[in-house]
């Protein structure tokens, strides 16, 4: 993030925060609860949402050296993502070309070639079929039309992202697709952290809804109070849609300290904490030198897959630092526990007939914008169904 957008950030923010409140730019609106029940609407999210548009699936810090690998199956797709020999990460659909057989059935570890666990068919890094146990059988048989099946991915700072549905077609331009978010990710550095205490759950949740949570900080000193709300934020966001993306950025009391003299000393990351809502399904709160990573996954309307990681920078750690960065994410665990049970209790109460609509006010005017984003994205599946 350039330095003049983040003296503007803190200047915006020293106001709110002295005068006790927070950002209302953005409108707020209603969301109909059905969106949040509906299994005809999940398939079409999981369709055009999670099938074809870049997904986190991973991190670089992962796929090191050529023939490091890890698997995904959190889009309901089977992916196999490996580092080639030409550098370069490569996803393939997890499946064996010979009777469909899952190739690899670990979660990650480093290999030169992989061989199906059933009748060893073989494939190399760049998923060409290598070794076919006695050839004689399939006198027929077109080895280079039996590759593995890949899928677009590409990586930017650090992250890993694949197209899970779009067998064979080119990465959709993912500089683009991230817009801002790729150069403001980049400017701290983001591409040499490492992904640590990678972790899943499931959760009696909607995927939205988790979403929606983690893009308003109305809640914070009610939900949170001896949490993520005591003490340090504020109760204060600002708040900037850039669709399909958000940022918020949640100033501490240290913004009233800041002195106008001393603008060139000025850094964001020093004074507040940042969420990044990365389209479609994961939040990253840069707070304290880390970057805490949650990524939510639809199983179906009631049922999600819940991702939690955390990113450190390159060094070593001391006995201290590591202590605070288990603290760090003790602190962000806790504070997304909160944050899940309420959205199971609200999960819960969909279906009572209480509420026809959920009810936003301007400072949850993100989650005003995801639905809208969503909504938008949709158009064209809805328009057929």
């Amino acid at each position: 993030m350039q330095h003049h957008e983040q003296v503007r950030l803190l200047e915006r923010a020293r106001l709110l925060v002295g005068r006790g409140e927070t950002d209302l730019d953005l409108p707020g609106g209603t969301i109909p609860v059905d969106r949040y029940i509906d299994a005809a609407r999940l398939e079409q999210e999981r369709e055009r949402l999670f099938g074809r548009l870049p997904i986190l699936v991973g991190f670089t810090s992962q796929l090191r050296a050529a023939g490091d690998w890890f698997t995904d199956d959190a889009t309901g797709v089977p992916i196999l993502c490996v580092r080639g020999d030409d550098g370069k990460v490569h996803a393939f659909l997890n499946v064996c070309r010979h009777r469909g057989s899952r190739l690899v059935t670990g979660t990650a570890g480093s290999a030169r070639t992989f061989s199906c666990g059933f009748h060893g068919w073989t494939y190399d890094l760049a998923g060409a079929l290598c070794k076919v146990p006695l050839p004689a059988a399939f006198p027929d048989l077109d080895r280079n039309a039996c590759g593995l099946v890949e899928l677009p991915t590409g990586e930017r700072h650090g992250f890993v992202f694949v197209v899970p549905k779009a067998r064979g077609a080119a990465m959709p331009d993912l500089d683009t697709f991230l817009g801002p978010l790729l150069a403001e990710l980049g400017s701290f550095g983001l591409g040499d952290f490492t992904a640590t205490r990678i972790a899943t759950q499931t959760r009696r949740l909607n995927w939205k809804l988790h979403m929606d949570a983690t893009q308003e900080v109305y809640h914070l000193p009610h939900l949170h109070a001896t949490t993520a709300g005591a003490g340090y934020f504020q109760g204060c966001s600002l708040l900037t849609h850039t669709a399909p993306h958000a940022r918020m950025v949640m100033p501490g009391a240290s913004v009233l300290g800041l002195r106008d003299d001393d603008r060139a000393q000025w850094r964001l990351l020093t004074h507040a904490a940042v969420v990044y809502a990365m389209f479609p399904n994961t939040t990253l709160l840069l707070h304290d030198g880390f970057v805490q990573m949650l990524s939510v996954f639809p199983i179906d309307p009631d049922t999600s897959l819940v991702r939690t990681a955390m990113l450190v920078p390159p060094g070593p750690a001391d006995a201290a630092e590591e202590h605070r960065r288990v603290c760090h994410h003790a602190l962000y665990l806790s504070t997304m526990a909160e944050d899940l049970a309420a959205c199971e209790q609200m999960q819960a109460n969909m279906r009572t007939g209480a509420n026809a609509v959920l009810r936003l006010g301007r400072a949850e005017g993100l989650v005003a914008a995801f639905d809208r984003t969503v909504d938008d994205l949709l158009e064209p599946d809805r328009r057929t169904h």
